[in-house]
């Protein structure tokens, strides 16, 4: 499936970025603020995070079992990176794209949280700072 920089841009933003939290689920949401992502940044100290998924890369659908090696060959590295990390999955309310495994980083630059969106072939990114909306961030030129 090849989708237009327009589509892919509102598939994004109806998406919703779940994370799996120990205190509960929460849904971040493009151009909104999260009060409970909010109130976990100054519990642990972080400025900022990045929600990132290794799946699918460029919009192409790849099966279950590479998205799960990819997903996890993803953890594997920001581990090793030492990196605060909590599970979560995007999601379309509308089903017109599988759930994707993601994972929500604090504390990790922009420039970082874009890299990283780029080595794993993404098109873009949902990143924020402090008490900022979340933004939806392109890893590939226009």
């Amino acid at each position: 499936m090849t989708l237009g920089r327009e589509s892919l841009e509102a598939a994004y933003r109806r998406t919703e970025y779940r994370v799996r939290a120990p205190e509960g689920t929460f849904t971040i949401r493009i151009g909104a603020r999260c009060e409970v992502l909010e109130a976990l940044l100054r519990e642990v100290g972080a400025r900022s995070w990045a929600f990132v998924t290794a799946c699918n890369p460029r919009s192409q659908p790849l099966s279950d079992e590479v998205n799960a090696r990819r997903q996890a060959q993803l953890l594997a590295m920001l581990s090793e990176q030492e990196r605060a990390l909590i599970p979560g999955e995007g999601f379309d309310p509308a089903g017109d794209w599988p759930a994707e495994a993601s994972v929500l980083i604090l504390d990790i630059e922009r420039d970082e949280a874009l890299e990283l969106g780029r080595v794993w072939d993404q098109n873009a990114i949902v990143y924020g700072e402090g008490s900022g909306s979340a933004e939806l961030l392109w890893c590939v030129e226009a």
